[in-house]
């Protein structure tokens, strides 16, 4: 309580007169729908990337298979949005009631992550053992404590997205805490730290992938996929909701902004995510924040209204599901497929997406509903921060906007 106070006393909150007149930077906590609209475009990515090596490839069409291994910039798409997501309404929950509750916190990510994840490995350990696909105790053990990542692709196939979903959860568990520490100490400099740390981690890749060059003469197939060298993706974006909480001017010059500026930034980062391919690079975690951030603050503009679309809307809201069971339908072109007519294009994507709005309206949604009533009992009782009332605001749990992926 005391560093949140100290936060309130030392400029964290947004004044009246840094209220922005289009959707407010600053207020980040309610339903985003932009937000949706670019988990549709994460995870459109990855599917093309994973429909056409499952494909494509196996046609002999390589051009086409290299060009479109584009499921790493979904990835990176969905790390910048939760770093961003995630810090916005944990600052937004310390000014509405002047702390951050990490039980109402890790049980709301608890009924997020954990239903439909659980429910996919049941599956596909069900399958396993009756002998249609292979999926050892390891992985299943490594995606179910989350340190899936450690383990490499060649622990198994059916598991191996399971390596995001690793690197969100470590992030998960460490930020509240993080977040509330640099309240205390560094309140005025917390997005500086925050994107100093990034810059560190991004350093310390290049270092770890020479080391890991000159001493074995190779990388490791998990190097990329480890949660000490991919963790920038989510501290950028959780240093830039730090910036417009804490800077008026910053709020102000971005909804000053014009689209033509955007275009620019937008052009860049589709050629730093074309030049770096599967590299994951600091430019690219940088580049996210800065796109997510304008069409936040710009509902209204071109790309705002294409953003939120219904179609658009609904697929990022799917998006987590459509994540954890397209693996199942897109093999490699190299690996025998058990169901071949499901498991490859094209029926291979509707497939997934029965699966993933199965899963979405009879587990997950639900789910989530229930993990922010259980969490509103545990952080019951809370006063608002000193001076400052509870706005009314859209809750949560309408549209079933789901904190980060």
């Amino acid at each position: 309580m005391a560093g949140d106070a100290r936060c309130r006393q030392e400029g964290m909150t947004p004044g009246r007169d840094s209220t922005p007149t289009s959707r407010s930077t600053a207020d980040t906590g309610g339903y985003l729908p932009t937000l949706d609209g670019w988990r549709a475009i994460a995870i459109a990515l990855v599917i093309t990337d994973h429909a056409f090596n499952s494909s494509v490839c196996g046609a002999g069409s390589t051009q086409w298979c290299n060009a479109l291994k584009v499921g790493q910039t979904g990835v990176n798409l969905f790390f910048g949005i939760s770093g961003y997501l995630i810090t916005s309404r944990l600052l937004r929950e310390r000014d509405l009631t002047g702390e951050i509750s990490r039980s109402a916190f890790y049980i709301r990510r608890a009924f997020r992550i954990l239903p439909a994840a659980l429910t996919y490995l049941a599956a596909v350990a069900l399958l396993a053992a009756g002998g249609l696909i292979v999926v050892s105790r390891q992985e299943l053990f490594g995606s179910l404590f989350f340190y899936r990542n450690y383990l490499g692709p060649q622990a198994g196939f059916y598991t191996n997205h399971f390596w995001s979903l690793s690197v969100e959860e470590h992030f998960y568990i460490l930020w509240p805490s993080l977040l509330i520490a640099l309240c205390l100490w560094v309140p005025r400099r917390a997005a500086a730290v925050t994107f100093g740390s990034a810059l560190a981690i991004a350093v310390w890749r290049q270092v770890a992938l020479l080391h890991s060059v000159v001493v074995t003469g190779g990388l490791d197939r998990n190097f990329n996929m480890r949660t000490d060298v991919r963790l920038d993706a989510l501290l950028l974006g959780a240093s830039a909701a730090l910036a417009l909480w804490t800077s008026p001017a910053l709020r102000r010059f971005v909804d000053s902004v014009r689209l033509g500026w955007w275009c620019c930034v937008a052009a860049i980062y589709v050629a730093v995510a074309a030049h770096f391919g599967l590299r994951p690079t600091v430019w690219e975690g940088t580049l996210v924040p800065a796109l997510l951030v304008w069409t936040v603050a710009h509902p209204s503009s071109a790309v705002g209204r294409i953003l939120e679309r219904p179609a658009l809307r609904w697929v990022g809201r799917v998006s987590y599901s459509l994540y954890v069971w397209q693996q199942f339908f897109f093999p490699p072109w190299t690996m025998a497929a058990p169901w071949p007519r499901l498991q490859r294009w094209p029926l291979a994507v509707p497939a997934t997406l029965v699966c993933a709005t199965a899963s979405y309206y009879l587990i997950e949604r639900p789910m989530i509903k229930l993990g922010h009533q259980v969490a509103a009992r545990v952080a019951h009782g809370r006063a608002p921060a000193a001076g400052r009332p509870i706005e009314p605001q859209r809750p949560v749990t309408e549209g079933l906007a789901p904190e980060g992926v």
